[in-house]
């Protein structure tokens, strides 16, 4: 773990909460397609989906940050993040890379409290990962 004067586990915590629900966006587009985790494999119209549902994810975190931006600076969060999200996949991988953008309104360095760190990260689902039960997977249509 990187750590810059004014941001540190709260930014890290942030960024593993964000690809465990990138975990959850990919069990959601896979629950009810499929009845073995077996015979999970991500085909276009899964890859699609997937892509759709993390797109509008990433949108929402920059949606609230153009709101905290409005404010006047003692109106803001001390601390708060958004992100943009690239993807790429394949019947059998999908690969997530996350651009984070962590922002300190108190930051005691900067003439006027506002600093910015930013890390580029990324998450690697294989397929393997459900049906090896290293990701927890529930399917609807059956067995687990």
């Amino acid at each position: 773990m990187n750590i810059v004067l004014g941001f540190g586990s709260t930014e890290e915590q942030y960024r593993e909460k964000i690809k465990r629900q990138i975990e959850e966006v990919v069990e959601n587009c896979l629950n009810d397609k499929f009845e073995n985790k077996d015979d999970i494999w991500f085909s276009e119209e899964i890859l699609k989906n997937i892509e759709g549902k993390i797109k509008e994810f990433a949108e929402e975190t920059r949606k609230v940050e153009k709101e905290i931006s409005a404010k006047k600076i003692e109106d803001k969060p001390e601390r708060y993040s958004y992100i943009y999200i690239n993807f790429a996949g394949n019947g059998s991988d999908l690969f997530f890379g996350i651009d984070f953008s962590h922002i300190n309104s108190r930051h005691p360095m900067s003439p006027d409290g506002m600093a910015m760190m930013q890390i580029r990260d990324s998450k690697w689902i294989k397929v393997w990962d459900f049906r090896d039960s290293i990701l927890k997977i529930s399917l609807r249509k059956g067995v687990n």
